[in-house]
């Protein structure tokens, strides 16, 4: 009994102290961002250089004030362009940010790499800039607006020989920041341009593409192609007006049109000087979709900001063919169990998923399902379905390559309930 309560009591004490230093680790993150005082700031333009210390292996943090309520554009870069980076904004009132964070429900919002923050007076914005994959070299973050100008570089220290736009020597490496002031300079007026005559357009090639099953017209993609297979133009036909391509008399010329969800139609263009509907047809009962450009986070139902234009595309499908319902299908390599990722546990449930891979690829088959609807679609004509590794593609995959053609998500038409 006495060798059990010894046990159990070792037990107690080495979880409190997993959870402290857990917590400590975080707390270090976030209790030390580069601090961004917008309103006490009076240069126009200013660049500021910034290295990573040791604890931002995964997260980098700026902490924004102002006085006054205002509105700045901001823009998220990757200074490699194999990073990946996220940015994660937390509004905030109070004193103690990271205490508040880990023992209240601090919700964050996932923000697209470019876009508008509004500043409310008084409050304050911790910005979290998670590296999701590649070497992690840093990233670029930039604020804007009529009055201000502000660069921001933050340089992962492993990676300062690699990246060849900085030159910096052995003692500012060592500095934790660099700032570079820039001064305004007027511009020289340009004279007015004279206005210029459109140019007539003779061979002009007009068209309309529209859906077959519905006849209305649709966006889709364009491509060109000459009778050596070359790609001579890509352009975008749009549902109001359609395109228009000028074209010099060099038939045959091969018309290409894609559209997710609809079949690729294909011909050849004999006569420039016809204005014609293109028809697509849309998937029939039982056919899919393979949705190769939805991205999650590993291990994770979280979208990548990545995801979103292929999102929209599968929403303009199923508001166009509202006759017919659909199946998002989540698919995983195989079925074994998940455990939470330690680099997202400051990040909410949602991040830190445990349980089988089934189970994951049912709630990344929702996530799907509510992005959508919550963008317009008919939720009667959507079903979220997670198979985790029932339907593999590669059995017994030999590799990585091999493994990701696993985990996919799919979408199947099928009869709409009446």
């Amino acid at each position: 009994m006495k060798i059990l309560m010894t046990y159990f009591c070792l037990i107690i004490l080495m979880t409190s102290s997993i959870k402290s230093i857990a917590q400590k680790t975080f707390q270090r993150d976030c209790n030390h961002p580069h601090e961004i005082p917008l309103s006490e700031m009076k240069e126009n333009l200013l660049s500021e250089e910034i290295y990573y210390q040791e604890d931002d292996a995964y997260t980098f943090w700026y902490k924004i004030t102002s006085n006054i309520s205002l509105q700045i554009n901001y823009e998220l870069k990757s200074i490699d362009s194999n990073d990946n980076y996220e940015m994660l904004v937390y509004t905030y009132v109070g004193n103690d940010f990271c205490n508040d964070l880990v023992k209240k429900d601090i919700r964050s919002m996932k923000m697209e790499e470019k876009g508008v923050f509004d500043i409310e007076k008084n409050k304050t914005l911790y910005v979290s800039i998670l590296h999701i994959n590649g070497k992690g070299c840093g990233h670029e973050f930039f604020l804007s607006n009529l009055h201000l100008n502000y660069a921001f570089k933050a340089i992962q220290n492993t990676c300062v020989e690699e990246i060849a736009a900085t030159i910096i020597n052995e003692e500012s490496r060592k500095d934790s920041v660099k700032i570079i002031k820039n001064h305004i300079v007027d511009e020289l007026p340009t004279p007015p341009t004279k206005a210029t005559e459109e140019p007539i357009l003779e061979n002009l090639f007009k068209g309309l593409v529209i859906n077959n099953d519905t006849k209305q017209p649709i966006d889709a993609e364009i491509t060109i192609i000459t009778s050596e297979y070359n790609i001579k133009n890509n352009i975008f036909s749009t549902k109001n007006e359609g395109f228009a391509l000028e074209l010099a008399n060099d038939n045959p010329l091969i018309i290409k049109i894609e559209k997710l969800g609809y079949k690729t139609y294909t011909d050849t263009i004999d006569d420039f000087k016809n204005s014609i509907k293109i028809p697509l047809n849309p998937l029939r009962v039982g056919e899919k979709i393979v949705m190769h450009k939805i991205y999650f986070h590993p291990n994770t139902a979280v979208l990548k900001a990545n995801s979103k234009n292929e999102l929209e595309k599968l929403l303009s499908f199923i508001k166009e063919n509202e006759n017919y319902a659909i199946e998002i299908q989540g698919h995983t390599n195989g079925n074994r169990k998940i455990k939470k990722d330690k680099k997202y546990s400051h990040l909410g449930d949602e991040w830190n998923f445990s349980g089988s891979a089934k189970e994951l690829s049912q709630l990344r088959a929702e996530k799907i399902k509510s992005f959508l609807e919550e963008n317009g679609a008919n939720e009667n004509n959507l079903v979220a379905k997670g198979y985790g590794g029932d339907k593999m593609i590669v059995e017994h995959p030999k590799n990585m390559k091999e493994a990701m053609k696993n985990i996919r998500v799919e979408i199947i038409v099928i009869e709409k309930e009446r």
